[in-house]
């Protein structure tokens, strides 16, 4: 049976109910307030579907809609250090092979809880993106974060890439700071495919083959470190 995966925000709505204005659309990044995440997390709690993937990914009928990605940056904003990652030869796909990126995420699956009488319902839009939060963050990465009682979670902005024939066309991402005590200690699970390092700000610039999403987050995540 296919993997099921949560598809979530129409393009033009989505933007229409955050209030972006008409040049937000597209190839962008959108800082976000907290007031605006309140309503992404509605509009995400009542306009989500629960499809296939090879369906959302390559059925036009669903060419409207975007597949929603929590995009998770891990830091440490006192050594202003940033943990990321680069794909290697076994990660399949030659065309991301080098690319290096800090975000760790990926697609959200259904969330159900039930009603007052037990019935079974649709999750909230925060509990859409706090179970599948973790769940990534432990399918991913090794690090003890129940134990980090110092760890804050930060909601930079939305993510968007709408250039042709990109992966970007069919998802967005909605990008958080995961601020760490103990940043040395995060590694990456799947070393086959992944090689993780610390880094920061000015060397990842400095990248040749920076993944699109983390070059469009860059600035966001320095003013957040600097601040």
């Amino acid at each position: 049976m296919k993997k099921e995966l949560l598809v979530t925000l129409l393009k033009e709505p989505f933007y229409d109910v955050m209030g972006f204005d008409n040049e937000s659309k597209g190839t962008t990044f959108n800082k976000i307030s907290n007031e605006d995440l309140l309503k992404f997390f509605v509009y995400l709690s009542n306009n989500s579907v629960t499809i296939p993937r090879h369906l959302a990914d390559y059925d036009k009928n669903y060419a409207s809609f975007k597949q929603f990605i929590g995009y998770i940056v891990v830091l440490n904003k006192e050594s202003k250090e940033i943990f990321a990652y680069k794909r290697l030869e076994g990660s399949g796909a030659k065309d991301l092979v080098g690319q290096v990126s800090f975000g760790v995420g990926g697609h959200s699956q259904p969330v159900i809880s039930e009603d007052e009488e037990g019935n079974p319902v649709n999750g909230s839009g925060v509990d859409i993106f706090m179970d599948n939060f973790k769940r990534e963050f432990n399918e991913e990465l090794s690090y003890d974060l129940d134990a980090d009682s110092g760890a804050l979670l930060s909601v930079l902005g939305m993510v968007n890439d709408d250039t042709p024939n990109s992966i970007g066309v069919v998802h967005t991402g909605l990008v958080v700071a995961l601020d760490v005590t103990n940043i040395k200690d995060v590694k990456v699970k799947e070393t086959e495919v992944l090689e993780g390092f610390v880094t920061n700000i000015e060397e990842l610039r400095a990248q040749e083959k920076l993944e699109s999403w983390t070059k469009m987050s860059l600035d966001v995540v320095e003013e957040y470190l600097n601040n």
